[in-house]
């Protein structure tokens, strides 16, 4: 199953039992999984990702590849199995606009850029915040 993941800048993912050290293109494994609990931790959809890991200069997101047993959540996306493997990185400029970001003019770039970043304020916060 296609899955996304957020890390930090070093691939850690700090959320859960402690912090775990990933590498691209390895498989993990665990023996269980279990939401909010045991296994790996990932989401169907890129934006979930982002309640964990912020849109910052910091934060490396990749698509993934769940698999082995696995656990989904009623009324969301996160998904937690026994297997994950990081397939790969995404650059978040091309993936929202399925184009190379340098063929959008710098002062049109910016906007979106700006725009995007309250926007997923909002949606984190829940509220009007701009």
């Amino acid at each position: 199953m296609r899955t996304y993941k957020g890390f930090t800048e070093d691939l850690k993912a700090t959320y859960g039992n402690g912090i775990f050290q990933y590498e691209p293109g390895k498989t993990y494994r665990e023996e269980k999984s279990k939401t909010r609990s045991t296994g790996f931790h990932a989401a169907e959809y890129l934006p979930d990702c982002m309640m964990w890991y912020g849109l910052n200069d910091k934060s490396r997101f990749f698509l993934c590849e769940s698999g082995g047993s696995i656990d989904e959540e009623d009324g969301c996306s996160m998904v937690v199995s026994t297997e994950l493997t990081l397939i790969k990185e995404l650059d978040l400029q091309n993936y929202l606009f399925n184009s190379d970001i340098y063929e959008i003019p710098p002062k049109t770039r910016l906007q979106i850029s700006n725009n995007l970043r309250q926007e997923m304020i909002e949606i984190f916060s829940g509220t009007n915040i701009f």
